[in-house]
């Protein structure tokens, strides 16, 4: 993994992207983000990990549920 100030996997191989989301979802993100002490990559990440694991999951409301 990678350090406490980087919690994303030492890995060389990342892929840098850019999606376009509303501005007022990415400043709620971002408020709810920082106020746990995340980043927004980290949460993304996670969130990603999470949808890709289940097979069975093919929405978002699936994948909360399952939480």
């Amino acid at each position: 993994m990678g350090t406490d100030s980087d919690p994303v996997p030492n890995d060389t191989s990342r892929m840098a992207t850019s999606i376009e989301i509303p501005d007022e979802l990415y400043r709620k993100l971002e408020a709810k983000t920082t106020a746990m002490g995340r980043r927004v990559r980290e949460v993304t990440m996670e969130l990603y990990e999470h949808w890709l694991a289940d097979e069975n999951v093919t929405s978002i409301h699936q994948l909360m549920s399952t939480t």
